[in-house]
């Protein structure tokens, strides 16, 4: 599987690559800070997998998010993000990110999704949606958590 790490933080793309890397049956084929770049590795090398790891969202990561999609409807992507909250889940899922994790869980969910899916590769579109349930199901504690405080 060919992975694109695109990411806003040098120390966290340092350990997403680390993970990455130990897999054996995955390439990493790219990582970048560039929005723009990312698109261009996105062009040339057609990734199964994306992981965006950015600390906030802004306008040119979610313009990236959905050319994503329009290139290669195909790619999965993995979103890690410090600000997971329901609206911030929604925007990612409507801009196509098969998994939507926190920051504080989402090195061992990725690594966790990463081997799943790379023993699952043939069957990966039902892997995927099995694994939204769980995604969904962990994220929703989290947010039910995250009301319960501002209430």
């Amino acid at each position: 599987m060919r992975v694109l790490v695109i990411n806003d933080s040098d120390v966290l793309r340092y350990r997403i690559r680390t993970v990455v890397t130990e897999i054996p049956e995955i390439e990493l084929i790219g990582e970048t800070t560039d929005l723009r770049q990312a698109i261009d590795i996105i062009h040339r090398s057609l990734p199964d997998i994306v992981v965006v790891c950015f600390q906030r969202l802004s306008q040119p990561l979610l313009r990236t998010a959905a050319n994503l999609r329009a290139i290669n409807p195909e790619t999965n992507i993995i979103v890690l993000t410090g600000v997971l909250s329901y609206d911030t889940q929604e925007v990612w899922r409507e801009l196509g990110a098969n998994f939507v994790f926190d920051l504080t869980m989402g090195l061992d969910l990725l690594i966790e999704t990463l081997n799943e899916a790379t023993s699952e590769k043939s069957r990966f579109g039902m892997f995927v949606n099995q694994r939204k349930s769980q995604s969904a199901f962990l994220n929703e504690g989290a947010l039910q958590k995250e009301k319960h405080e501002q209430d």
